[in-house]
């Protein structure tokens, strides 16, 4: 059986949320992320690369600014 999801993770200084199929799933207005100066980053699979997704991505997007709750639930709709 194929599940099919889609989800968006909005990522901004003290406001980072989870939206899920459509569905605002929670919201953490207390993160904070440090200075970093890592110049790749790891998808589905952790930053050591010893644990991986056990799964497929079929579709990745970035957008170079945060996307309102409006758009985010159309966009996983």
């Amino acid at each position: 059986m194929l599940f099919r999801s889609k989800m968006i993770t909005r990522f901004e200084v003290d406001d980072t949320s989870l939206f899920i199929n459509g569905r605002f799933i929670g919201r953490d207005n207390k993160v904070s992320y440090p200075n970093v100066t890592r110049t790749s980053m790891n998808i589905g699979s952790n930053s050591t690369n010893t644990s991986y997704l056990n799964s497929t991505i079929s579709n990745i997007v970035f957008y170079p600014k945060a996307l309102n709750d409006a758009e985010i639930q159309y966009l996983t709709q």
